[in-house]
């Protein structure tokens, strides 16, 4: 199934929104204040939520945690210098390809493709398309893209601060 992805500022709350192919609402990222550490919980439209992500920054690596009701799995990008890896723990996939140019695969143990991701431009906002070949994933899947865009996102924060 084909996404879109981008990012969404409308209201405090909102990080990302991701479009179907016919160009609908499909999911809403959202943020989640409710711990102490922040928290983003993906929603479909009529905010029911699917999963949420949760952060954890560690030196030279950031920590995903990914939960819905069934499951749990880990996604561990290690920050080194020459580009970042990712690491997968509760599942087994890895992902492949350029992650901070945003254009990578997720991919199974078998080597089979469960997502595609690259940029694409319409309407002259930037944005992303997402193919999925697993719908039975589709959430993690998602909530994995999700993952990798906020791995550019805070280090141009702390690229900021410094």
């Amino acid at each position: 199934m084909k996404f879109y992805f981008s990012k969404d500022t409308s209201t405090v709350n909102s990080r990302f929104v991701i479009y179907d192919e016919l160009g609908h609402i499909k999911y809403y990222v959202l943020r989640d204040y409710s711990h102490s550490y922040w928290n983003l919980v993906i929603t479909d439209i009529s905010f029911n939520k699917l999963c949420t992500i949760n952060s954890v920054p560690l030196p030279f690596m950031k920590a995903f945690t990914i939960k819905n009701n069934n499951s749990t799995i880990r996604l561990v990008f290690n920050k080194n210098k020459f580009r970042p890896m990712c690491y997968y723990y509760g599942i087994s996939w890895r992902i492949c390809g350029d992650i901070l140019g945003k254009n990578f695969e997720i991919r199974d143990t078998d080597n089979s493709v469960l997502l595609t991701h690259y940029k694409k431009w319409a309407d002259l906002s930037k944005g992303y398309e997402i193919n999925i070949t697993d719908n039975g994933r589709e959430v993690f899947l998602l909530a994995s893209v999700v993952c990798v865009h906020l791995i550019e996102t805070n280090e141009k924060k702390q690229l900021v601060k410094v």
